[in-house]
């Protein structure tokens, strides 16, 4: 006597080729990635020094605007902003940061444009960064 049991009707290659084919249709399909900004090119400025807030408009002011220019929650830009620089356009970290938004000179270079103490234009950069998915350049605030 034999100890095989044989069944019969199947066959193993289309099963595993239905399974394959089950498992591959129910997989999610990843997300597709987010473009990275585009580098905008410096202008070429004099040393500078930390501006005044422009009349008639505050650094909270420009936030919310900077915010609603790129479709983020003024709230979430302005708490970024509070966390690296305590809303001061002129703040000076000695590891080489600078600004509301706390950049450094090579991301600037990169990403910004004109004087790195303009609020309106730290703002309005990192406020692009942060719309194009790049929060990871505040990883301690974002």
């Amino acid at each position: 006597m034999s100890d095989i049991v044989t069944v019969e009707g199947s066959n193993p290659v289309s099963s595993s080729t239905k399974f394959r084919r089950e498992v591959f249709e129910a997989r999610p399909t990843p997300p597709k990635p987010t473009p990275t900004p585009e580098p905008v090119e410096a202008e070429e400025v004099a040393p500078e020094t930390a501006p005044e807030p422009p009349a008639g408009g505050s650094v909270s002011d420009i936030i919310y605007a900077a915010a609603a220019e790129f479709g983020l929650d003024g709230g979430y830009l302005l708490s970024v902003a509070g966390c690296e620089s305590d809303l001061d356009p002129g703040a000076v970290n000695p590891a080489g940061y600078h600004g509301l938004f706390q950049f450094d000179e090579t991301t600037w270079g990169a990403y910004g444009y004109g004087s790195i103490y303009d609020p309106t234009a730290q703002a309005r950069t990192a406020a692009r960064l942060l719309a194009a998915g790049e929060a990871s350049r505040w990883p301690n605030c974002a």
